[in-house]
């Protein structure tokens, strides 16, 4: 149901419990849908090289909410421009 409705709304991770804003597969899901939901979803995918570049393929904006090692990360600085 929760994995239904992010991939409809990926806003939807909101207003979803805890448990859910851990699970890897919903907040990838809700990534696809809207790349900004990488803010609603557990800390640790701030944090989260791989999902981090799944969200900054539908948005480099999101690039301004990572975690700051991930920031100073060459690969994630490459992929949104500023590391040439």
């Amino acid at each position: 149901e929760a994995l239904k409705l992010v991939k409809k709304n990926g806003w939807a991770i909101k207003s979803l419990s805890n448990d859910f804003k851990r699970d890897k597969e919903i907040v990838l899901s809700a990534i696809e849908n809207e790349a900004f939901a990488i803010g609603h979803a557990d800390k640790k995918y701030l944090k989260n090289k791989e999902v981090a570049k799944v969200a900054l393929k539908k948005n480099i904006h999101v690039y301004l909410i990572l975690d700051s090692k991930l920031i100073n990360d060459k690969e994630i600085m490459t992929l949104v421009g500023l590391n040439k």
